[in-house]
């Protein structure tokens, strides 16, 4: 446990000792340089600590929390409530048919993802399962000639629908079956896929290990695992300002928590890490790993 001021924006309104710094033990606000100064005492947020956020809270995009790990300032958009489990489909269901407005376009584009999706998704190939499917972002960056069959998964019926949509004129449209299920417990048997594909889904799994356990369960051995996910930050400014804000971040984005060591878990999951492409500083990891 240490001691790390971050500058913040009026946003995250931190008020006394409780509040939405929820990843904090104690906090305080000072005036520095004319900025907002948030000073604590800081252990990296779990999904334990995650009781402690306001039930209703401001919710924005990945996209957009991503840009402040950078900037050290937020801006916020929807709302939506925190009652509901990150696993539960109702909240994803309710705001399907915005969800790209919020995590794709301009600000994915900018900050490169397109790019990072793009070069990854070339790589799968054979039998493929991509988890966490949603909208179908990735859907247009399969290649139709090396991927012989494609099933895509969400919890969210009102994600699948959107992605069928988005599919319907899609090169890899005739490979590609949507299903309904859980990442934590797949409907599929030991060694079925070459390759297995999750991004920017790891952050909202309620159990991310249990995940990556079921994604090395069913894929064959010798076959790859592709992640691209939200990842703490090896610079040590940054990688503070991620557990100190952890909290906010997670209650204000869909409960992804963002701070997490994407390496670790897969290797705690049994993978052995091939290739790691860290993208903005260290904030997004492109993990490349196999069964053995």
């Amino acid at each position: 446990m240490s001691t790390v001021c971050a500058r913040v924006g009026p946003v995250l309104n931190v008020h006394g000792t409780s509040g939405p710094m929820s990843s904090t033990k104690t906090t305080r606000r000072t005036r520095a340089y004319g900025r907002n100064v948030v000073c604590a005492q800081t252990k990296p947020f779990t999904r334990a600590t995650s009781a402690h956020i306001p039930e209703h809270v401001e919710m924005v995009s990945r996209r957009q929390m991503l840009s402040v790990s950078i900037s050290g300032v937020a801006s916020l958009s929807l709302r939506i409530p925190r009652s509901e489990a990150v696993e539960t489909a109702a909240p994803y269901d309710e705001f399907a048919g915005k969800y790209d407005e919020l995590n794709d376009g301009i600000s994915a584009k900018a900050l490169g993802l397109e790019d990072l999706r793009r070069d990854m998704l070339s790589q799968a190939s054979g039998q493929v399962l991509e988890c966490g499917v949603g909208t179908g972002l990735n859907l247009p960056f399969y290649n139709a000639v090396t991927v012989q069959s494609l099933v895509a998964i969400d919890l969210s019926q009102g994600m699948l629908d959107q992605a069928s949509n988005r599919a319907r004129s899609l090169p890899i449209s005739p490979s590609l079956s949507l299903q309904k299920a859980s990442v934590q417990n797949l409907p599929f048997e030991d060694s079925s896929f070459d390759s297995v594909v999750d991004t920017f889904s790891l952050c909202v799994y309620p159990d991310p290990l249990a995940a990556l356990r079921e994604m090395r369960r069913v894929v064959k051995p010798g076959g790859r695992v592709f992640l691209l996910e939200h990842n703490r930050s090896p610079n040590p400014l940054l990688g503070a300002y991620q557990d100190v804000t952890a909290g906010p971040v997670a209650a204000m984005s869909k409960g992804c928590v963002y701070n997490q060591d994407v390496r670790r878990l897969a290797e705690s999951a049994g993978l052995e890490v091939v290739r790691v492409t860290p993208a903005l500083g260290g904030l997004i990891q492109a993990v490349e790993a196999r069964k053995v």
